[in-house]
């Protein structure tokens, strides 16, 4: 409760929260761990981004979960 939660749904505002809770980690720390704050299938959706395996972008990595999920609310 009060973690980001992501369902698929306001793709702006969990990455949002997400850079907030996140702001001292590195790239590669904030990618990694997104999918332990999503729906199960999400979290296995986006482990097969390339910007995920590389990990290297969290600014990359956004703009892949905008663009996939930006119709779904």
């Amino acid at each position: 409760m009060g973690a980001p939660y992501f369902d698929g749904k306001d793709v702006t505002d969990f990455i949002a929260h997400w850079e907030d809770l996140t702001i001292d980690w590195t790239d590669n720390q904030r990618i990694k761990k997104v999918p332990l704050y999503c729906e199960k299938l999400i979290g296995k959706y986006l482990k097969i981004f390339e910007t995920y395996l590389t990990g290297n972008s969290w600014d990359d990595f956004g703009t892949v979960l905008v663009t996939e999920f930006k119709e779904d609310g």
